[in-house]
């Protein structure tokens, strides 16, 4: 994201343009045992049944379907995953189509992911560049 350098702590990530743990309109992501602040400052709940998750919408787990996304619904099959406001995500051996049909190609050292940008994968960070 953006070229900066995610670098990973025992307490915190690097993330997002170069901010600590400021993500998505620079609210602050802080990790504890039962709750996560995120995206837009809404509050992630975690419970046995459900993630209040994206924008306060409720994502409901159930065996066959998650509720996600602006009240999407993710419908899990053997082929496919409908997920990110209504885009289909096929799964094959060596590639995703994910985030508004962009493909993500996965090899042993990268990811190309998000929007065309390169994750490269190393022991101590990712470099995420053009």
């Amino acid at each position: 994201f953006c070229g900066y350098c995610v670098c990973r702590t025992r307490s915190q990530w690097l993330i997002f343009c170069g901010y600590c743990l400021l993500i998505f309109c620079g609210y602050c992501v802080c990790r504890t045992k039962s709750w996560l602040l995120i995206f837009c400052g809404y509050c992630v709940c975690r419970t046995r049944s459900e993630w209040l998750i994206f924008c306060g919408y409720c994502v409901c787990r159930t065996r066959s379907q998650w509720l996600i996304f602006c009240g999407y619904c993710v419908c899990r099959t053997r082929s496919q995953w409908l997920i990110f406001c209504g885009y289909c995500v096929c799964r094959t051996r060596s590639q995703w189509l994910i985030f508004c049909g962009y493909c993500v190609c996965r090899t042993r050292s990268q990811w190309l992911i998000f929007c065309g940008y390169c994750v490269c994968h190393t022991f101590a960070f990712f470099l995420i560049t053009v």
